[in-house]
């Protein structure tokens, strides 16, 4: 990569915790610099751009259980739709994506590796979330954001 500077894929490893600590330092070491009358280096560009990213992905990548939970504590479609300023057949569409991926990856540890507890979900579990996907949760208000 160039002018040394890591790329979003390299912080994959890093918790969300630590993640947001170096951003928020990269932010305050430019407020510092700027009030210096140093210009920001490519470095510090750069870097600043990966760790945003590598931010973005781990939140985009709990979102769909974030969902899940949300309907398991019983949160209409439509309430999901409002907070996430999505149209609820979007969100439905890549929930149940998101859970036949869960699926094929539990069906996948499960070859590699029998009765191992594994990653993904179970069948039971897929089940149950896709009821959950068309739950009766989900009123006529639900489709009012399609």
């Amino acid at each position: 990569m160039s002018e040394g500077a890591r790329p979003a894929r390299d912080y994959a490893e890093v918790s969300l915790g630590d993640l947001a600590t170096r951003y928020l330092s990269l932010l305050g070491s430019r407020g510092r610099d700027r009030l210096a009358g140093l210009p920001m280096t490519p470095h510090q560009a750069l870097e600043r751009i990966a760790v945003s990213e590598a931010i973005s992905r781990y939140v985009r990548d709990g979102r769909q259980v974030d969902i899940l939970a949300a309907l398991n504590a019983g949160v209409s479609w439509k309430s999901v739709a409002d907070v996430l300023d999505a149209p609820v057949a979007e969100l439905r569409s890549d929930f149940r994506c998101w859970v036949y991926g869960q699926r094929a990856l539990f069906d996948a540890a499960q070859q590699e590796r029998p009765r191992f507890p594994g990653v993904g979900l179970s069948p039971e579990h897929a089940d149950a979330a896709l009821r959950l996907a068309d739950s009766a949760r989900a009123t006529r208000d639900d489709y009012s954001r399609e």
